[in-house]
């Protein structure tokens, strides 16, 4: 559990290194390398990335069934997710 949260923070703040235990955690590319771990090989197409002064998202399809999303708002997972994205 705290080894998933420091990368996430590493994710979430690119370029930041955390040490625990020796072990670094750290992410060049931000919300890509988060979405690349989280698909691995099942995706079906490059990782779509858009980042600004105050936005950054990052998507793309995989072979998986269902959908996943994972949402972030200053740093902290947002549990209901994303819902622009979803038709009624």
């Amino acid at each position: 559990m705290i080894r998933k949260r420091l990368w996430n923070y590493a994710y979430l703040n690119r370029g930041l290194t955390l040490v625990l235990n020796g072990e670094k955690f750290k992410s060049e590319r931000g919300l890509h390398d988060l979405l690349h771990e989280e698909v691995q090989d099942t995706q079906l197409y490059d990782i779509i990335h858009v980042q600004s002064t105050h936005f950054e998202f990052a998507m793309t399809h995989t072979d998986r069934y269902g959908e996943e999303n994972f949402s972030y708002v200053n740093g902290h997972y947002t549990e209901d997710g994303v819902r622009i994205f979803r038709f009624p």
